[in-house]
């Protein structure tokens, strides 16, 4: 789980605070969670280019035409002919291996429920 206070100083204290991060940061605070829905809201569309520059590390699909990112930085990418993917690796810490699998689908809806079920609920929520 995520240290609430320290995210929302965070989003508070950045070049461009993202109004929609600190109220649902807020939210979580007061209450101690956070919703599938609340978590979508925050969703926003970044141009492929910005989003690459913005995060170096990360490898993009190479027909990926946006990229929406959510609070703490999970992200959705957005594939030229309408489709939206999730990528997700986790470490295999027996056998020191990453073990990797893509969910792709047209419903933007349905990948961002797929993001919340197998990382940000828990990453949020504990």
């Amino acid at each position: 789980m995520i240290n609430i206070q320290k995210q929302l100083e965070h989003e508070r204290l950045a070049v461009r605070p993202n109004e929609l991060n600190i109220d649902a940061l807020s939210k979580m605070d007061e209450l101690g969670r956070l919703s599938l829905e609340e978590f979508c809201e925050t969703g926003r569309f970044i141009d492929r280019t910005t989003f690459a520059q913005d995060n170096p590390s990360i490898r993009l699909h190479p027909e990926c035409v946006d990229v929406v990112v959510y609070l703490c930085g999970f992200f959705i990418q957005s594939i030229k002919g309408g489709a939206y993917m999730v990528e997700m690796r986790e470490d295999n810490n027996e056998a020191d291996e990453i073990d990797r699998w893509v969910f792709t689908n047209e419903s933007l809806d349905s990948v961002e429920k797929v993001l919340w079920n197998s990382r940000a609920n828990k990453f949020f929520n504990g």
